[in-house]
């Protein structure tokens, strides 16, 4: 057993004291990403357990355009976003499917959907109500980016008193090696998991 493995939370926290975030699901964000068949295999098992177990679910859309800051600053910002762009792995025959499939995990049309002026979810006051209000004290993170939108809200969830999971493959980034760095450095401050360890705990 490796020294992460020790660390782990043993055990993995009952469905009734987690919440579930869903960050930024949209097509373009799964389109970018470099995992897709990851992303959608734990969708697979995820969606059907939080229906199953009752676990509290949300999907909220954050912002990253940097708000107060000048114009000249917004665009540089724009700029390196673009150049991470460029290291998005080269697109496969599968993609056009695992979209397709991914499109069943989107916010249905009449579903809650939370949105935060800045990057951190608990800029969504109605959702920070609601999270606070839960009772349940840990969230579950997925979605995009893992280096920017999921590392933030790793450090705002230990700032607002809940401890955070990464669920690993159900977030993902555009590339495999950015994607692995940040995992590493997350798991020094949160638990990074899998929906396998998740699998043996809840079935």
């Amino acid at each position: 057993m490796d020294e992460l493995e020790r660390s782990r939370l043993d055990p993995i926290p009952d469905p009734d004291e987690v919440s579930v975030i869903f960050i930024n699901y949209t097509i373009e964000n799964f389109a970018d990403s470099f995992s897709k068949m990851e992303n959608v295999t734990a969708m697979d098992y995820l969606v059907p357990k939080i229906e199953e177990t009752g676990i509290e679910s949300q999907y909220v859309f954050t912002s990253s355009g940097g708000l107060g800051l000048k114009e000249s600053v917004i665009n540089y910002l724009s700029h390196k976003n673009e150049r991470r762009r460029r290291n998005m792995a080269p697109q496969s025959q599968m993609d056009a499917r695992f979209i397709s499939e991914f499109s069943n995990y989107l916010p249905e049309q009449n579903s809650p959907i939370f949105l935060s002026k800045i990057s951190d979810i608990f800029g969504s006051k109605e959702l920070s109500e609601k999270l606070k209000n839960s009772g349940r004290d840990y969230i579950f993170l997925c979605g995009y980016f893992v280096e920017r939108e999921i590392y933030h809200n790793v450090i705002t969830c230990l700032d607002n008193g809940f401890f955070p999971f990464v669920i690993s493959d159900a977030v993902s980034t555009y590339s495999e090696r950015v994607f692995y760095g940040s995992l590493d450095l997350l798991s020094q401050i949160a638990e990074v998991i899998d929906t396998r360890d998740l699998m043996k705990k809840w079935g």
